[in-house]
C-alpha cells in the first residue's frame, strides 16, 4: 500500500497544512523578489546579505536617522562641556567652584574635541545623503571613522571619570552619559554608510574591474563616472 503525503494529497489538507504552505509561499515569494531572479533562481546563500540589509533597513533609512541623532548629541555635549570648561578656567583663577573630579581636566578638552569633529563628520554625511554618490562616500566615511575614533578616547576617559566617583554636577553626568552612547551610534552610522557592500540598492560602493594593467576600483554597476570629492578632503 503506498504512503500517501498530507501535503501531496488535497484530501488530507486541513488547516494547520494549508497555512503552512501560505507561508513557505509567501518566504519563497520574498526570496525571489530580494533576488531579482529573471529566469534562474538564485541560491539562498546569495541572498543572505539582502535580507539582513532590508529587514534592518540599512542605507538612507536608517544614516539618516541616526545622522540627526548624533548632530543633535554632539551640539549638546559641545555645549556643557564647553561650559564646564569654561567654569573649571575661572575656578582655577579663583572664581567659582571647580565641576568634577581629577579625570574631568583630560575628559573636557577630549569631549570638545570629538564633538567638533562629530559635527563636521554630520556636515559631510548631510552633503553625502543629498548626493548620494561613491566620491561623497568617501569623504563621510573617513570623517565618521575619525569622528568615532575620538568618540572611543572620550568614551574611556568617561568611564575613568564614573569610575572615580565624587561630586559631579547633573550636566556633567548627561555629557558622560551622551559620550557612551554616541560611541555606539556613531559606530553604526560609521556601518550604514558601508551597506553599499551588500548591493547597489542600499548605497553607493565600489566594485573590482579588470583592465591591461590589472584590478582597478571602479564605479558601482549603473553609476555614471564623475570625479568629486576625495576622501582626504574630509580630514
Amino acid at each position: 500500500m503506498a504512503l500517501r503525503c498530507g501535503i501531496c494529497d488535497p484530501l488530507q489538507w486541513d488547516i494547520g497544512g494549508l497555512i503552512e504552505i501560505g507561508f513557505a509561499l509567501r518566504r519563497s515569494c520574498f526570496l525571489w523578489r530580494i533576488c531579482e531572479c529573471a529566469s534562474i533562481a538564485k541560491p539562498r546563500g546569495d541572498c543572505t546579505g539582502k535580507i539582513v540589509a532590508m529587514a534592518f533597513g540599512i542605507g538612507r533609512g536608517i544614516s539618516t536617522p541616526l545622522l540627526a541623532l548624533n548632530f543633535s548629541m554632539y551640539v549638546i555635549t559641545a555645549s556643557i562641556a564647553g561650559w564646564a570648561l569654561n567654569k573649571n578656567i575661572d575656578s582655577s583663577a579663583g572664581a567659582g567652584g571647580y565641576v568634577g573630579n581629577a579625570a574631568t581636566f583630560y575628559f573636557l578638552p577630549m569631549v570638545l574635541i570629538a564633538s567638533v569633529v562629530g559635527l563636521a563628520s554630520t556636515l559631510a554625511g548631510i552633503h553625502h545623503l543629498r548626493v548620494w554618490r561613491t566620491e561623497s562616500l568617501a569623504a563621510a566615511a573617513s570623517a565618521a571613522l575619525i569622528a568615532w575614533t575620538l568618540t572611543l578616547l572620550a568614551f574611556g576617559v568617561a568611564c575613568k571619570e564614573i569610575h572615580i566617583g565624587g561630586s559631579r554636577s547633573r550636566k556633567l553626568k548627561v555629557v558622560e552619559a551622551f559620550i557612551i552612547v554616541l560611541a555606539l551610534f556613531e559606530l553604526l552610522y560609521l556601518l550604514s554608510l558601508h551597506a553599499g557592500v551588500l548591493g547597489s540598492d542600499f548605497g553607493p560602493s565600489y566594485r573590482n574591474t579588470s583592465s591591461s594593467g590589472g584590478a582597478n576600483m571602479g564605479l558601482a554597476q549603473g553609476e555614471k563616472h564623475h570625479h568629486g570629492t576625495p576622501a582626504a578632503a574630509a580630514v
